[in-house]
């Protein structure tokens, strides 16, 4: 071979050399700042994962429902007459209620003292290693510690409904809530009025679409198919926020069937498992919100 042609032929090896070590250093940075923007948390426990925790027997009882709380928690207080209802409800004692914190078990039981939540069974863990991103959590959990259910945040009349569907037990005092087709139609709760008028951050994960035609002032439209690009962006690590996904027919008839995952609790998860760490979902109507006082801008 020509002395020249050599040259060429080395030229273009170390050409695509130095591109191959550059594409393969591109590849190690992006995966580490993948690493350092969402860390390291564990996946959101789930139906099918099993859950261990201090001192509980799930053999106890046929199923369990698990509270994770904290004590500065404002939507795990906001929550605490639904979980007095459950617990009225549950006099024949057939689902074992356990009470989990971040903190010690002395001050677990101080908090539930304080709100009249009479829970027998208290246990602290570490929440992120349990895959609880957020509180309030309820995970509803078979004799084998396997998880069934999960509902994340303060829930609407219609979840607590479904929390109470599931524990096949009946509610005592109910609250008026509505499901199929009439969920639009909602009452939003004194307290839901007032957290949508607190500055919180607002994230309306509804389609581009029903947001441009009317959507709460100052909310943010981040739809569902693109909240794990953005919101690691745009909510701040470890806030609380609120979600309006205003529950719809087509989320009511998964609830009512018990299967599947309605497009409210895929949003609530993933806004939980990218930092949030207390949520709540707004599912009233943009009529029902607007007639309640809510700020809300409409296209003309």
């Amino acid at each position: 071979m020509e002395p020249s042609s050599r040259k060429i032929v080395t030229s273009a090896l170390d050409y695509a050399l130095t591109v191959a070590t550059i594409l393969a250093a591109a590849a190690v940075l992006w995966t580490l700042g993948e690493k350092f923007v969402r860390g390291n948390a564990p996946e959101i426990v789930g139906p099918g994962a099993p859950i261990e925790l201090p001192g509980v027997n799930w053999d106890k009882t046929a199923t369990s429902l698990v509270l994770v709380l904290q004590a500065d928690c404002p939507y795990c207080t906001a929550s605490v007459p639904f979980y007095r209802d459950l617990i009225a409800a549950n006099a024949s004692g057939a689902t074992q209620f356990i009470a989990v914190f971040p903190h010690a078990v002395s001050v677990g039981r101080e908090v539930l003292k304080s709100h009249g939540l009479d829970i027998q069974t208290v246990s602290q863990a570490n929440l992120r290693s349990l895959g609880i991103s957020g509180t309030p959590t309820l995970l509803l959990v078979n004799q084998q510690g396997v998880v069934k259910r999960t509902w994340i945040g303060q829930l609407s009349a219609v979840r607590e409904d479904d929390v109470f569907s599931e524990l096949r037990i009946k509610r005592l005092a109910r609250s008026g809530a509505q499901k199929g087709g009439q969920v639009s139609n909602l009452i939003p709760s004194p307290d839901q009025v007032r957290a949508l008028k607190s500055g919180i951050p607002i994230i309306d994960s509804r389609p581009r679409a029903d947001f441009q035609r009317a959507h709460i002032e100052g909310s943010l439209n981040i739809p569902l198919d693109e909240l794990e690009a953005r919101l690691i962006h745009e909510l701040p690590d470890g806030a609380t926020a609120l979600l309006y996904c205003q529950f719809c027919p087509e989320c009511a008839v998964v609830v009512d069937s018990g299967e599947g995952q309605s497009l409210c609790e895929a949003s609530m998860k993933l806004i939980g498992q990218l930092g949030a760490s207390s949520l709540q979902v707004i599912e009233s109507g943009i009529d029902s919100l607007e007639a309640a006082g809510v700020g809300v801008n409409r296209r003309h």
